[in-house]
């Protein structure tokens, strides 16, 4: 990934996002919001500074806004090999317990997370 990497995949998260609601898939639709959270939370920088404590500002007050983290092309990647990884060790926990049916499902979802990865 190069350039805007996280604007990049956002475009194509919700682009598929889209899709999958308009197609009715449900567990695509969970997997999408999934990524596109944990991506979010990436870019998310702490509220106030360790040494400064609570900060009160006025409703719609521009001070209050902060630029969000810009993540690289490895950044990126780094979240959802963790996404995928989430799910995978879901998948085994799953697995161990005789569950094989909810280890299908997790194992689903984490080929579709790995497709996102794929893509670089």
């Amino acid at each position: 990934m190069s350039g805007s990497a996280i604007d990049t995949m956002k475009l194509r998260l919700r682009s598929d996002l889209r899709a999958a609601r308009a197609e009715r898939r449900a567990s695509d639709v969970e997997v999408l919001r999934s990524l596109l959270g944990a991506l979010d939370q990436a870019e998310a920088v702490p509220a106030t500074a360790p040494d400064q404590g609570h900060v009160s500002f006025r409703f719609g007050d521009p001070g209050a806004e902060v630029p969000r983290k810009q993540l690289s092309g490895e950044d990126v990647r780094s979240v959802i090999v963790n996404e995928r990884d989430e799910l995978l060790a879901a998948a085994d926990e799953y697995a161990g317990r005789a569950r094989a049916d909810l280890a299908d499902g997790y194992r689903l979802k984490a080929a579709l997370v790995e497709h996102y990865l794929g893509s670089d």
